[in-house]
């Protein structure tokens, strides 16, 4: 098996087939509720948790209910994540995300056995896997589980799964880190250096919680919404996230709009021109749109052409026209250069036309000049699920023959390519819990999860401040708010 193919095609007989089918949606139903809502997720975690008590109680081979565990010690290995085909006699098909491991020794590829068998884990059930309560997690590793189950979708077992202990902060860094499920999976330490990122309260006249405002123009807050203080704190912290720490110098008053003008010239003459050279050869799928409507591939604008807005140019593949428009979708976040504004629109055009045609469903957005010289994510593409491992080869090679990309979003997965980085959707309930905290009717992105996720450490380092200056009276408003979120995180059971 090549470490290098991503899609690993398996020949089963008609029976098995059935039995593999089964499985795998019993493991997908297993890793949606450990990463879904937390009701759903306490209730499997129980249940699992029995199974491994049991076993441990009875003896790893319980042959008196038939279920046992396996050992699998990753530790020495890399992770590889494949999808694989399953085929059956009739031709029918279905993929499955999975993950194997694997070393290098001697330039020969080792991939990790136990009980005889190559190492194949359910991707979704290995992104949430349950830490072990009956082995002691050491300095140097850490013991998880996941459950396995049989070809009617019983349970029978579980697998331990035994890691090398990462430095801190590593669910935040660790490269080309993907989740195959909703939600977010930042660990404390990950928390503390996004609450870094906001600096610290002026010990001299920390901010009054009337001094904050919502954003006047905006998406995030609809005209009949009641802005709570956290909804209008996060809105001011999130900036820290995505603003380059750095600015490009401006050479004269309006040069970004003069960049912005130019670059809008230059993305409208270069769709033009290959739009037409495409339908020259019989390809007319994808029109060119000041505002795209429903059912069509087209490069647009988002139906305001003001050339110094965050987000000027995008692209969308209509959903009707995706092989599996159900998946989830994750995000790639690609942080440019600034010192080349004038062709960011090219690029862009060229790196959609690239995906579009290897037939990956996605939508992307670009930014102006403006945006890239004060932003970090230059270009936002959303992916589905499924089409993610191949996105991500396409884009790293993209970038590497253009030599772009420098840096990483604080809060996002870096990639092991500079510029790359990646993030998932919010979960339903990370949803909920963000209109409960904000005030906010709408939804919201990654990074204003994150910001939201890190509010509470700032709070308490504005009480301090607060405090220190004789200010107890917006010492005891933060109080109050910083209670209230910590009660809607123990409600939806979100612990950082």
């Amino acid at each position: 098996m090549n470490p290098e193919q991503h899609t690993i095609l398996r020949q089963l007989g008609a029976n098995e087939f059935e039995g593999m089918k089964i499985r795998v949606w019993k493991y997908g139903r297993i890793a949606e509720d450990l990463g879904g809502i937390p009701p759903l997720r306490k209730q499997r975690e129980n249940e699992i948790q029995a199974i491994e008590k049991r076993i441990h109680e009875r003896g790893r081979g319980d042959e008196k209910s038939g279920r046992h565990e396996r050992l699998v010690d990753t530790r020495g290995y890399r992770e590889a994540r494949r999808i694989v085909r399953y085929i059956s006699p009739a031709g029918d098909m279905f993929d499955a995300n999975v993950v194997l491991f694997y070393k290098k020794e001697k330039n020969a590829v080792e991939w990790l056995v136990s009980d005889g068998r190559t190492v194949v884990l359910d991707a979704g059930l290995y992104e949430n896997r349950l830490p072990s309560t009956l082995y002691n997690q050491q300095s140097d590793r850490l013991v998880h589980y996941i459950p396995s189950v049989d070809d009617r979708g019983a349970y029978q077992g579980i697998v331990t799964i035994v890691e090398e202990k990462r430095r801190p902060g590593h669910a935040l860094r660790k490269p080309d880190q993907k989740s195959l499920l909703p939600g977010f999976h930042l660990s404390p330490d990950a928390i503390k250096l996004i609450a870094e990122r906001f600096g610290k309260p002026d010990a001299k006249k920390p901010r009054k919680p009337e001094h904050y405002f919502a954003p006047i123009v905006s998406n995030i807050f609809s005209e009949h919404d009641v802005p709570t203080l956290a909804g209008k704190m996060v809105c001011h912290l999130y900036d820290t996230l995505i603003m380059r720490t750095t600015d490009r110098v401006q050479t004269y008053d309006g040069e970004y709009s003069d960049l912005g003008t130019f670059a809008f010239d230059t993305f409208n003459e270069y769709v033009q021109k290959i739009l037409n050279a495409r339908r020259q050869k019989g390809n007319d799928q994808i029109e060119y749109l000041l505002d795209r409507g429903p059912g069509t591939d087209a490069f647009h604008f988002a139906g305001d052409t003001t050339v110094v807005q965050s987000f000027l140019f995008y692209f969308n593949k209509s959903t009707s026209h995706w092989r599996h428009p159900q998946d989830r979708l994750t995000r790639a976040y690609i942080t440019l250069d600034q010192n080349d504004l004038r062709k960011t629109p090219l690029h862009f055009v060229d790196l959609c036309l690239v995906l579009y045609d290897a037939g990956v469903d996605f939508s992307a957005k670009c930014t102006s000049p403006y945006g890239q010289a004060k932003r970090m994510e230059n270009i936002v593409v959303y992916i589905v699920e499924s089409d993610r491992d191949r996105a991500s080869d396409i884009i790293k090679q993209f970038m590497n023959e253009r030599k772009l990309g420098g840096g990483h979003l604080l809060a996002a997965s870096p990639s092991a390519q500079d510029g790359l980085s990646w993030a998932y959707e919010p979960a339903e309930y990370e949803m909920r819990l963000w209109r409960e905290v904000s005030g906010s009717s709408g939804g919201t992105s990654f990074n204003m999860i994150a910001t939201m996720y890190a509010l509470p450490l700032y709070l308490d380092a504005l009480i301090v401040a607060c405090l220190k200056v004789g200010d107890s009276a917006s010492a005891e408003k933060y109080r109050r708010e910083a209670e209230r979120m910590h009660a809607l995180f123990q409600k939806y059971r979100i612990t950082h």
